[in-house]
This record gives C-alpha cells, structure tokens and sequence, in this order.
C-alpha cells in the first residue's frame, strides 16, 4: 500500500527573528507547522511569507499555456457534480495532521511524472492520470485500487448479493466488485482550478465504487499552495 504519513507538529509560536532569515506565518491557527514523511524523508511543512502570492516559474508557464487552452483548460466549479468535499488548505493540514498520522490517509497527486519530481505537495504520492482512464478491469487500473487499500471482492453468493439490493447489509463501503472497508482517505489534486485531471480521476474512482465519503478535492491544487507560500519537495531521480 503507498502512503505518507505525518509524524509530529508543534503547536507552538513561529515568527521571523528580524535577523534577516525567512519570515514565515502560521499553517493556521496554533500550528506553526507540521513533518509529514515523504518518500522515507521527514519534511517540515510550513509558510514562507516572501513566497507568498506568486505562483512560481514553472507555474506561471502552465498557467499561462492552459489559460489560452479553454476547452478543456477551464474553471472548475467550486462544487463537482458528485458527493466529494471540496477543501481548502486548513482542510488539507487538518489531513496531515489526523488521517495522515493515523496512515488512514493519503494526498494525490496525479499531474505529469516530471511535474511531481519538479515540485509536489510534501507527503504526497504519484498516481498518474493516465492510470485512472483504464478500463475497470485493466491491470494497471485494479492494482492502482489495491495500492489504495481495496479489496477484490471475488465471489460473493446469491444471498449476501440479495441482502445487499434489499439494503439489509450496509453496503456504503462495497461496490458489486469492491470492498472499500480498509480503503485510505483521499484528498487529489493537480494544477488547481483550470485544471480537470484531478476531477477526472476521482470520476473514474467514484464509477469504480470509491466511496464519495473517502474522497476529497484540493480545488486550489499547486497554484494556490505556491500562492500561500506553503513549501514544496523534489522527487529527484537516482542515479543508478
């Protein structure tokens, strides 16, 4: 199963010393900052005020590239067209801080293989889109269900499937082929709002039997975590 967890965050003050080192502000209130683990890494999450409200170089291109590019690089609704939360960046450290800890948790993100190793959102791991527009049955797409904590449900008899279509059995957490019980929480992104691939993937999870309730959306996406000065991680190759 691939997943980040948080390790521990300190409740604590946090502010520039005047010394002329970084200015930083609080993640929200009462947590200066957190350490999730990212690829074996401890990574402290936190705010650089002088990076604040501005998307960096490589941002700014994508921006500029999917602005021109409308369809299908339009604005997202605030709400998507199915039961999945959207949330903020307090929503996404509450995260860190909670489902991510307990390992119960992950943050997706499914943009491009060279955009996640340039700069991604620590803690996060690297699903790629193109894994998501498999058929139901690919390999690929049924092993990505598995790295999330699905079970294959196999052969099920007659009665249990009867019990289930008259709503005698909780079936909140199963589909016909699915059992979503040990399933991590989800919270995907990609390149914020003028970006669909991350409401295309929690499509094809909501159509694969993924429980809405398991699943959240970072609207805001890498735009909006660069524009609140919140810091990023590399995913450097390793020389072989």
């Amino acid at each position: 199963m691939l997943f980040s967890s948080l390790l521990v965050y300190s409740a604590g003050s946090y502010a520039d010393g005047g010394d002329g080192s970084k200015l930083t502000a609080p993640l929200k209130d009462g947590v200066p900052y957190v350490f999730v683990v990212h690829k074996g890494r401890s990574i402290k999450v936190e705010r650089d005020i002088d990076q604040s409200f501005q998307a960096r170089p490589n941002m700014r291109g994508t921006l500029r590239h999917n602005a021109e590019a409308c369809p299908p690089f339009c604005l997202q609704p605030m709400q998507l067209d199915m039961p999945v939360r959207t949330v903020g960046e307090v929503e996404v450290i509450d995260f860190m801080q909670t489902r991510m800890r307990d390992k119960k948790g992950v943050l997706v993100d499914v943009r491009g293989e060279r955009e996640y190793r340039y700069a991604t959102i620590p803690g996060s791991i690297h699903l790629f889109i193109g894994k998501f527009k498999k058929d139901a049955d690919d390999p690929e797409f049924v092993a990505l269900l598995k790295s999330l904590g699905a079970t294959p449900r196999g052969d099920v008899d007659w009665i249990t499937r009867q019990l289930e279509a008259l709503a005698v059995k909780d079936v909140s957490l199963l589909s016909k082929d699915w059992d979503f019980s040990n399933a991590m929480d989800l919270i995907v992104w990609s390149n914020g709002p003028l970006d669909s691939i991350s409401v295309d993937a929690i499509h094809a999870l909501v159509e694969a039997g993924y429980p809405a309730q398991k699943i959240g959306w970072y609207r805001g996406g890498m735009p909006a975590w660069q524009f609140w000065g919140f810091n990023t991680v590399k995913s450097l190759k390793r020389r072989r």
